[in-house]
């Protein structure tokens, strides 16, 4: 479980209390939990984040398969499964409080995410140049639609209803801050 992360302890510590006993019970003991804690003053660059965790993942677990991309904020419900993503990838958090148990928009693919190894270094993980709140995961979205299938049969993999619920913690998110949007296309 990979979790790029800055200044939330309350959430980090709501998250692993709940996240440990939940995968123990999912999948026991096979799992790992990496951090990646960005430490500067400049806005959260949360894709740079999930690659240096990636990065770490692969060095300390070369014939790791999949890896889950997972918000700090985003705590699932007992329904949601965690097995190996067979079609390659997975978009999990399908249904969020925060969004009222619906999708915000039709190519949402944020919050947490499975996906085999392969297919992430084929894409080349996250765009590092997205900095400030949105933007990475929709450009993420745009390059597994590109490297997954490059045709018109594409279709995001998403849990059944009831299997895609998660709580958010944060449930006052700032605005999507658009101030460095220009340098992230």
């Amino acid at each position: 479980v990979l979790v790029p992360y800055r200044n939330r302890k309350a959430h980090l510590v709501r998250f692993l209390e709940h996240m440990i006993p939940f995968l123990l019970a999912q999948v026991g003991s096979s799992f790992h939990i990496w951090r990646s804690e960005q430490m500067d003053d400049q806005p959260f660059n949360r894709g740079m984040a999930l690659n240096v965790a990636f990065l770490c993942a692969q060095k300390q677990f070369p014939n790791l398969t999949y890896v889950a991309l997972h918000d700090v904020d985003m705590l699932p419900d007992h329904e949601v499964s965690y097995s190996f993503p067979e079609r390659g990838w997975s978009h999990l958090a399908t249904e969020v409080s925060q969004f009222g148990y619906r999708l915000p928009y039709a190519d949402y693919a944020s919050g947490a995410f499975l996906i085999r190894l392969d297919l992430l270094r084929s894409m080349n993980g996250f765009s590092n140049r997205f900095r400030g709140w949105g933007g990475e995961d929709d450009d993420f979205f745009r390059r597994l639609r590109h490297v997954s299938k490059p045709s018109s049969s594409f279709s995001l993999h998403r849990p059944r209803a009831g299997h895609g619920r998660f709580l958010s913690l944060a449930q006052n998110h700032t605005p999507r801050d658009m101030t460095h949007h220009s340098d992230n296309v």
